[in-house]
């Protein structure tokens, strides 16, 4: 299990996790569009076998698994990110005690405000960026 920063945001973990697999399975969605209020299949574009795609390579890179019935409701990136994070396997211990409600409020916000700058989840603006910060988190530094 990789060494994560205390002060580590699992939000932010979570969304890194998320940009990289879509990064493999759909390289046409720019990075900056991956947002907690971003709707999986048609705010991203993504279809049936795409999202259940994802679901698989985030469960293969987090060493779990996710409950199929949790897979089918997924609507939104921030309902992935709140599956990631209510996952007590996950192979990230910040992932524990996720608040749900956090994220939620940040899909609101973001979605009313139109704005990723505002989004609370992320720091990343770029796929460069996120796989900077997941390699940053797997290095510990």
């Amino acid at each position: 299990m990789p060494d994560f920063p205390s002060d580590a945001d699992p939000c932010d973990i979570a969304l890194a996790y998320i940009r990289v697999e879509l990064a493999e399975i759909a390289p046409e969605i720019a990075s900056e569009e991956i947002i907690p209020s971003a709707v999986l299949r048609n705010g991203l574009g993504l279809d049936e076998l795409s999202v259940w795609a994802l679901a698989v390579a985030l469960e293969k890179s987090l060493k779990t698994e996710f409950v199929d019935q949790a897979i089918s409701g997924l609507r939104t990136v921030a309902d992935l990110v709140d599956l990631v994070l209510s996952e007590p396997n996950a192979a990230i211990p910040h992932f524990h005690g996720h608040d749900r409600e956090k994220t939620q409020r940040a899909s609101r916000d973001n979605k009313e405000s139109g704005s990723a700058k505002e989004d609370l989840l992320t720091h990343s603006t770029d796929m460069a960026s996120a796989i900077a910060d997941l390699a940053k988190l797997f290095d510990g530094n």
